[in-house]
């Protein structure tokens, strides 16, 4: 059975990648040529930045050990992996751009997870 511990920990999994992400953001957004770019990674950089509040700012209310934690540790387990794997691939700006949807919808995968107890 999952416990509070379990849900935390795989949180912090997930904020940790929205961070470096973030920090990578802010490093295509320097090295961008075009206006157009720039206001792109800006507004990359906001939906990364809302998800991690987003994120961080959630509280378990289901009680420790129960069905519903060890759904929600799943799907947060889950949508951490999806993260993970959606960062590995935005090394470069193109890639970055290209591969943003993907990082954002796991996001929001972690947040209803925690919604949900």
């Amino acid at each position: 059975m999952a416990t509070f511990a379990d849900i935390e920990q795989v949180k912090q999994q997930g904020l940790a990648i929205l961070d470096e992400q973030i920090m990578d953001a802010i490093g295509h957004k320097n090295a961008v040529a075009s206006e157009a770019e720039r206001q792109e990674m800006d507004q990359q950089i906001h939906d990364l930045m809302q998800r991690r509040a987003d994120l961080f700012r959630l509280a378990v209310t289901a009680e420790e050990n129960s069905p519903q934690l060890d759904a929600a540790l799943r799907g947060l387990q889950s949508a951490t992996a999806d993260m993970n794997e959606a960062a590995g691939r935005m090394k470069a700006t193109s890639e970055f751009l290209n591969n943003a949807a993907a990082l954002l919808g796991a996001a929001d995968q972690a947040i209803t997870a925690l919604q949900q107890v």
